[in-house]
């Protein structure tokens, strides 16, 4: 069987439908998952890349949640917008503090949005 004789390439099937039979996320949030992967794993030591050369952290700061929040940089061309280190900020920040101090971030993230 071929690619395109999969079955689900049929009329009245859209790409939508076809992720969600067969379980898969969007390469949006494929892309969002690894980048926040990167993010855990720079905050957390497990790479060669340091945290500081891509990301700003708020020191001592008292907001809500974890205390690894980070700052977005203020971009004046789009380049620089959807560039990682300013992609990756407001998802980050909004996760909670069990995700960002876990001891390691496999089971958070194995889990989809379909399970």
């Amino acid at each position: 069987m071929g690619f395109g004789e999969t079955g689900l390439g049929e009329m009245g099937h859209n790409h939508e439908a076809r992720l969600a039979t067969l379980r898969l996320w969007s390469l949006e949030e494929r892309r969002n998952r690894l980048d926040l992967t990167e993010v855990y794993k720079m905050m957390h030591g497990y790479t060669d890349v340091p945290v500081s050369t891509l990301l700003d952290i708020t020191a001592g700061s008292c907001t809500r949640g974890h205390g690894m929040k980070m700052v977005k940089c203020h971009c004046h061309t789009d380049l620089r917008l959807y560039f990682f280190s300013n992609r990756v900020v407001s998802r980050w920040n909004t996760l909670s503090h069990n995700i960002v101090s876990a001891p390691w971030c496999r089971p958070a993230i194995a889990r989809g949005p379909h399970s």
